[in-house]
């Protein structure tokens, strides 16, 4: 199962924080193959980190949908 943790923000996107490189990169993979692209943000500061923009309330739930399927 992967795990992520979802990190503060005060703008327009949510960063999440995956335990392990692997699952980053499952979860990234498994986003685009839906059609929601993300950007990796993957620094020093912010390992293992994707970031999401904020978008409309099905992209939202379409988004969280893909998430949980993915646990």
């Amino acid at each position: 199962a992967r795990s992520f943790q979802v990190l503060n923000s005060s703008a327009n996107f949510v960063s999440l924080r995956f335990s392990s490189d692997h699952d980053l990169k499952r979860t990234d993979g498994l986003l685009l193959e839906s059609g929601i692209i993300v950007r990796n943000v993957s620094s020093p500061s912010l390992e293992r980190t994707l970031r999401v923009s904020v978008g409309s309330t099905s992209q939202n739930k379409r988004l969280l949908s893909v998430l949980k399927e993915s646990l």
